[in-house]
């Protein structure tokens, strides 16, 4: 067995995610761990240029301007959930 593999076994099952990074990779990512896992971290740098991801994802809106079909709704519903929140304070992949 892996060393990865023992440590999950020891911990138990995952039951909190963080992904780093909320684009166009990052935010499908993480709602859709979100509907699997207990909880789910969007962790994005509070910078001028992409800063405003964070608020816009804990309203429920996807700050994505393509063609995304269901996503903003299924950002709404993990919010509303309690499973997704946004964030920039990184110590909280502690949790």
């Amino acid at each position: 067995m892996s060393k990865l593999g023992k440590i999950l076994r020891e911990k138990g099952p995952i039951r909190k995610v963080g992904v780093v990074g909320m684009g166009y990779v990052g935010i499908p990512s993480a709602v859709l761990f979100a509907e699997k896992f207990d909880f789910v971290w969007g962790f994005q740098r509070a910078s001028q240029s992409s800063g405003y991801k964070i608020e816009m994802l804990n309203n429920g809106i996807s700050p994505l301007k393509g063609e995304e079909p269901g996503l903003e709704d299924l950002i709404k519903k993990v919010r509303s959930d309690g499973k997704f929140e946004s964030t920039s304070d990184f110590s909280k992949i502690r949790d």
